[in-house]
């Protein structure tokens, strides 16, 4: 995704809301829901969970840290 500067306010309010779309806006903001509907399916256990050891903790994580990668990657 690129970064588009402005130099003032103005500039930039009117670059706010995109009044007619096209078929590339409309891609952008599927591929932009995709990414967060994997975020949210794939995300980590929102509990506190107590480990024996360090290496019992390692394993637990390989998943997530397995499942991230496909979400960065772009694939299943």
């Amino acid at each position: 995704m690129t970064i588009k500067k402005f130099r003032s306010f103005e500039e930039a309010s009117t670059d706010l809301w995109i009044m007619e779309p096209d078929e590339a806006y409309y891609g952008k903001v599927r591929m932009f829901l995709n990414a967060w509907s994997q975020m949210l399916i794939h995300s980590a256990p929102h509990t506190l969970t107590k480990f024996k050891s360090v290496q019992e903790a390692e394993r637990n994580k390989e998943p997530f840290i397995r499942n991230s990668r496909k979400i960065e990657d772009g694939g299943e």
